[in-house]
């Protein structure tokens, strides 16, 4: 190889730190994207942990609403609890709250709604009128 030749080609150690860099911008490209993908998995464990947590709230209010505790599973590891009481700051009305967990995130989703009491007829589908319109 002629001396014009050396000039004209890339050093070892230039191909060298050229061949690191590219290997830490891989790498730095590699972590977003899994990140991403972490994001969008995350993302879809709470979008069914609300959904399962709606559900079950739905089902709280078919009956008359007694005081308890509830528990269950779904797909995906997903466990629920319900708790029923009357509402302490809410005469009248009952607390139902609905806690959804996971195994990546433990501490869970919980939803709280207030619910009217039903009385035995309002049950069976009849309303209980104090007054007949004619």
């Amino acid at each position: 190889m002629s001396k014009k030749e050396e000039e004209k080609s890339f050093s070892w150690t230039e191909k060298g730190v050229a061949l690191f860099l590219l290997a830490l911008l891989l790498t730095g490209v590699y972590r977003s994207v899994s990140g991403q993908d972490a994001a969008a998995e995350a993302a879809a464990q709470m979008e069914e942990a609300i959904a399962l947590a709606r559900s079950v709230m739905a089902t709280a209010g078919e009956g008359v609403l007694r005081p308890g505790r509830e528990e269950g599973a779904a797909a995906g590891g997903l466990r629920w609890v319900r708790h029923i009481r009357p509402s302490a700051e809410t005469p009248g009305l009952w607390e139902v709250v609905v806690t959804v967990t996971w195994p990546s995130l433990p501490e869970g989703l919980t939803l709280r709604s207030l619910r009217p009491a039903k009385t035995s007829a309002e049950k069976d589908g009849r309303k209980e009128n104090s007054a007949l319109l004619w």
